[in-house]
């Protein structure tokens, strides 16, 4: 027998003994069941950014993409250095305070220590405190070799000599860039307002020729946090990058500036979420069109897009803090799959005020397993040649250069976003995914989806009156605002009261009759913030009365199958009203009951779809739970 390291393995095809088949050929067969049932209509997803997902996508979609290129060459759809890897940057809110200066180097120093390479300093002095020192500040790390971004306030953060001064002395690599200062003059219009858009983009183009003598210090620092966090959609957000990539050469060009030594060494910072397939193409589709952009300037060879991948607050939650661990870890993988040049994840608790140590610690933890454990650091483009993802990369490509093109048709982003055309834009989406939201489509795990009623706050706000909320001003609340708003109702109500608003499960029949429709109306109830007594069902009216008037809710909510809601609902639900139910609700859709349950009256009806904020408002008017 011969040695195992000598044994010669035999070739094998798994699909070998089948015939190839084709796309046209599943769909065809798809189609064979339906029974004359639309196929695009029921399997084709369509977002609410007008993008369409298919349902399976194979090898006939591969061939129509341009495919071609490899990591670190134009037009850098694979990535924008010839490897990967990502350098792990931590946040820091300069808020202001007493002594927050000492504790902000501490923070500093301790991620440092565990793994940290970079760092972004968002300087925000409060109204009555004091600014940071941010020189000062960073002249204790003068020896690191560090990148660092410090994003100041309009008007009122340090200037680029004094930020030259103060990292002067850092050894960094040659290769590195230094980081970043300001904000983006542009995306920062959706929460400053466009009045003062003409000195702020005067202001960036002084900073860029302030920097001429500093190759790898990014006087701008492109952001689509703004756009992101305010609901833009993944193609609008490349669009406005770009269009502000186009507006901002040609304003330094114009001032007598090297807009070519800016495309260089410019940093973008990209926001993403949970949605990773979405992000990582939205990712590489950005890359195409700067590089694109840049071609027509006669740069492509050498600049391709510095990208700081940051994760968005929209989808951050106050309830339930602990998924957001989760959704970071998305944002991380989105990132290291995408090949950003530096990532920051969230402290868990940033929603709820100043994180502490503990969340500090486990964003840092997020990289530093997906890194050295994880071994994320180790391919680049790993999504590339994935049916779906390349397929997504060019749908969100070409539509951003469409998006990009009617831009500047119209005159450029600076005009857009003066006559607010863009923010009419944004808005109009984010309805359109609160109407989502609401109907419970775009699900929030925790909060939502699956939540828990007498799960206790990770911690009370740490914002005080000194330092205002953290989100206060924000363009838009994050997804969860309308559910943390039934909470924190709630919880007043219990401080109040004593006790939840409280809903009996009024389960009609033996447990297989109402067990499905029975856990998704407490779901519903307890997104809401309410209380619920469940129970194995009442085989009689009698005994839903009896258990009601033993808990005394302030309502019920029916739940059985649609043929003993037949049978007991309407009976049920005018027994219910009788004893003094607050209000009742359906767990369902009525169908030929609905006339005469509304007659009862039954308040509500709750179905996959219906809209869950709205229904619950009004719950919650009928219980007595003060707003």
């Amino acid at each position: 027998m011969l040695p195992l390291m000598e044994r010669k393995p035999q070739a094998y095809e798994l699909n070998q003994e089948f015939e190839a088949a084709t796309y046209s050929q599943w769909r065809a067969l798809v189609e064979s069941e339906l029974k004359g049932a639309d196929f695009e209509a029921r399997y084709h997803a369509r977002r609410t950014d007008g993008l369409t997902i298919e349902p399976l996508y194979s090898a006939d979609h591969r061939r129509a993409l341009d495919v071609e290129g490899t990591p670190g060459a134009f037009p850098f759809l694979r990535g924008s250095a010839p490897t990967a890897g990502w350098t792990i940057c931590a946040a820091y809110d300069g808020r202001g305070g007493s002594g927050r200066d000492e504790a902000l180097a501490n923070e500093i120093a301790a991620d440092l220590d565990r793994g940290s390479g970079a760092i972004w300093l968002m300087d925000r002095p409060s109204a009555g405190g004091q600014p940071i020192d941010v020189p000062a500040l960073l002249a204790r790390f003068s020896d690191a070799a560090l990148t660092v971004f410090v994003e100041s306030p309009a008007n009122g953060g340090p200037s680029t000599d004094a930020l030259r001064s103060a990292l002067s002395g850092q050894n960094r690599a040659p290769d590195a860039p230094s980081g970043g200062a300001s904000c983006d003059p542009y995306s920062e219009t959706l929460t400053l307002g466009p009045e003062s858009l003409d000195t702020r983009l005067d202001e960036a183009v002084q900073a860029v020729a302030a920097a001429r003598d500093r190759p790898r210090w990014s006087p701008v620092v492109l952001s689509s946090l703004p756009y992101f966090d305010a609901e833009a959609t993944a193609v609008g957000e490349i669009a406005y990058l770009a269009a502000s990539l186009v507006d901002l050469l040609r304003r330094v060009d114009a001032a007598g500036g090297d807009a070519e030594a800016l495309a260089r060494k410019l940093v973008v910072r990209v926001a993403a979420g949970d949605e990773v397939y979405l992000e990582i193409a939205k990712i590489r589709a950005l890359r195409v069109i700067w590089a694109r952009v840049l071609e027509l300037c006669g740069w492509a060879a050498e600049s391709a897009p510095q990208l700081h991948l940051v994760g968005g607050r929209r989808s951050l939650t106050r309830i339930a803090p602990h998924v957001n661990l989760l959704r970071q870890t998305s944002v991380a993988f989105i990132g290291a799959t995408a090949g950003a040049r530096w990532i920051t994840t969230i402290p868990f608790d940033a929603a709820i005020g100043r994180p502490d140590a503990f969340s500090r610690r486990m964003a840092l933890n997020t990289q530093l397993i997906l890194r050295d454990e994880s071994h994320l650091d180790k391919v680049a483009d790993p999504a590339g040649g994935s049916y779906y993802i390349e397929s997504l990369t060019r749908s969100l490509a070409e539509a951003a250069w469409r998006e990009l093109q009617a831009l500047e048709g119209g005159g450029g982003i600076a005009v857009a976003l003066a006559d607010r055309s863009i923010q009419r834009a944004i808005a109009e989406h984010r309805q359109a995914v609160a109407n989502e939201i609401a109907k419970r489509r775009i699900p929030l795990v925790g909060v939502s989806e699956f939540p828990q009623i007498d799960e206790p706050p990770y911690r009370a706000a740490t914002f005080g009156a000194e330092e205002g909320d953290p989100h206060e001003g924000d363009v838009s609340p994050r997804r969860a605002a309308p559910f943390e708003a039934f909470r924190a109702r709630s919880d007043a109500h219990l401080m109040a009261k004593g006790r939840r608003p409280t809903v009996l499960i009024a389960n009609l029949g033996p447990i297989p009759s109402h067990k499905a429709r029975s856990t998704f109306a407490e779901n519903v109830f307890w997104a809401g913030g309410f209380a619920t007594v469940q129970n194995d069902g009442f085989a009689d009216d009698a005994a839903l009365i009896a258990a009601f008037r033993e808990v005394e809710p302030d309502g019920a909510v029916l739940c059985s199958s649609d043929a003993i809601y037949a049978e007991r609902a309407v009976s049920a639900a005018r027994a219910l009203r009788q004893v003094g139910a607050g209000f009742i609700a359906f767990a369902g859709r009525p169908g030929a009951l609905e006339a005469e349950l509304r007659a009862v009256p039954v308040d509500a009806f709750l179905f996959l779809g219906c809209d869950v904020v709205a229904t619950l408002t009004e719950l919650l008017e009928l219980a007595g739970v003060a707003r």
